[in-house]
């Protein structure tokens, strides 16, 4: 198994070979995916699996995350402000006190996910997927549905 800085190292470069390799792995080794204080600030990740990763505290602003799985991810803290999130898959990830202000969510998979404590200020979420999420303290002023 590579390095976690391997990992974000080819995930920064290469996306497709990163999905390869996430590919490749057995399913132990894909939930222990942890990526947790990462910074991927404005960072191509279009198209990445990132399903079930580790992102907490994760630097994501600005991140281009267009049809993006990040399914079942555990984003917790994570600062994701003004990423693109078009088309993502976002179901049953843990977003609690996450930081989504003026982020794309347009036509994102948000179902069953966690958003409690989550600030979404000025967030796109036209054509979301918003079945069965729990929004218990989110912040949504001035959000666009």
């Amino acid at each position: 198994m590579k390095t976690k800085e391997e990992i974000i190292e080819l995930l920064k470069t290469d996306v497709q070979a990163f999905n390869a390799y996430r590919q490749d792995l057995f399913e132990q080794e894909i939930y222990d995916l942890d990526l947790s204080y990462v910074d991927l600030n404005h960072v191509d990740l279009s198209g990445a699996n990132l399903s079930s990763a580790k992102l907490n505290y994760a630097n994501l602003n600005g991140a281009n995350l267009n049809d993006t799985d990040l399914s079942s991810a555990n984003l917790f803290n994570a600062n994701l402000s003004g990423s693109h999130l078009v088309n993502a898959n976002l179901s049953r990830a843990n977003l609690g006190d996450a930081i989504l202000c003026r982020a794309n969510l347009w036509n994102a998979n948000l179902s069953h996910a966690s958003l409690w404590g989550t600030k979404l200020h000025y967030v796109n979420l036209r054509g979301a997927d918003l079945t069965k999420v729990g929004l218990l303290r989110t912040n949504l002023d001035y959000a666009n549905f």
